[in-house]
């Protein structure tokens, strides 16, 4: 899915798609400052155990790749 997304212009354009029933943007910040990221992290939190929020914030951290796979 990721590879049918473009790639928006850093600063400029801002690419709209849509997961079954949910719109996501997708905006590629300034060159000159940091990304943000405007989503709730409240539905990772409440479907992670203890230890594996700790790894996954961890693997944030050290800048690893991290691939999330849920059956919801």
């Amino acid at each position: 899915m990721v590879s049918n997304v473009p790639l928006p212009t850093p600063g400029k354009d801002r690419v709209l798609f849509a997961v079954e029933n949910c719109l996501l943007s997708v905006e590629a910040p300034p060159e000159d400052s940091l990304p943000q990221a405007d989503i709730s992290l409240q539905p990772l939190v409440q479907c992670l155990d203890v230890d594996n929020l700790i790894k996954l914030f961890t693997s944030v951290l050290v800048e690893k790749r991290i691939l999330l796979r849920s059956n919801k």
